[in-house]
């Protein structure tokens, strides 16, 4: 990893999520069982981090983990197991989440830069967090506050997104997120409209730390765990697709 032309590389993503492919390819599984067991450990890790982050912020974290599993972030990570857009989501939500924990027993600080880190080493646009957290800090930067321990998680995650940009570069001699810049023309990619699309629903990932701007009694919720059952079989089945634009439909719908 990753393809590499001489002149650029032609995976616009870092390998995180490729190398964790690679290690389950080993054993041969058929490929029903390849989807569930890639993409089983982020969907336990985002139905957590969900639930986690509804009890923490809302009176009603059941209604609110419902309503965010439906949203189109969600279902587009959920579409298929080998794609990248699942361990993306779920890293950033276990980030936001653990950095809300945060400020009520500080070693979730270093939960939250480890999360922050390996989900950007999955998918680029997950470093878009990096300046939201930041602003929460300076908001909550006051005495007796643990921002030492808040700066320190953030300094984490940059310095494992570092470690494998160097590890890359001491591999091919470039680093891989600029030329992927300078060679994004030579990138195969979609359609334009869908490409746009594309980017308008990724957006939603960066509304996962709004709830950060309220802080309400909580209570445990578990709906999303519940709501993401009915994916394991369709990913089994190659049918995610199919699933996911019946939600969106309910969604709008309803």
């Amino acid at each position: 990893w990753p393809p590499w032309t001489g002149e650029g590389f032609l995976f616009a993503h870092p390998p995180l999520f490729l190398w964790w492919m690679g290690f389950w390819e080993k054993f041969s599984l058929p490929l029903p069982l390849l989807r569930i067991f890639v993409g089983l450990p982020f969907w336990l890790i985002l139905c957590f981090s969900v639930s986690w982050l509804a009890a923490r912020t809302t009176r009603h974290p059941y209604l609110a983990g419902g309503l965010w599993i439906s949203s189109p972030i969600v279902l587009l990570g959920l579409q298929n197991s080998l794609m990248i857009d699942l361990p993306a989501t779920a890293l950033g939500t276990l980030a936001v989440a653990s950095w809300r924990e945060g400020w009520l027993d500080r070693r979730y600080f270093l939960l939250s830069g480890i999360a922050l880190g390996l989900g950007v080493c999955t998918k680029y646009p997950v470093g878009f967090l990096f300046p939201f957290l930041l602003l929460h800090l300076l908001l909550r930067a006051r005495a007796r506050e643990p921002v030492l321990e808040a700066l320190g998680g953030l300094l984490l995650g940059l310095c494992i997104w570092t470690a494998l940009e160097l590890g890359i570069f001491l591999s091919y001699g470039k680093v891989h997120l600029w030329e992927v810049w300078v060679h994004r023309a030579e990138i195969p990619s979609g359609f334009w409209a869908g490409r746009w699309l594309g980017v308008l629903v990724r957006a939603g990932l960066l509304a996962i730390p709004l709830p950060l701007l309220r802080a309400m009694p909580w209570t445990w919720g578990a709906g999303g765990a519940l709501a993401l059952l009915g994916w394991l079989p369709a990913w089994a089945a190659g049918l995610g697709m199919a699933l996911s634009s019946l939600l969106v439909v309910l969604n709008a719908l309803r």
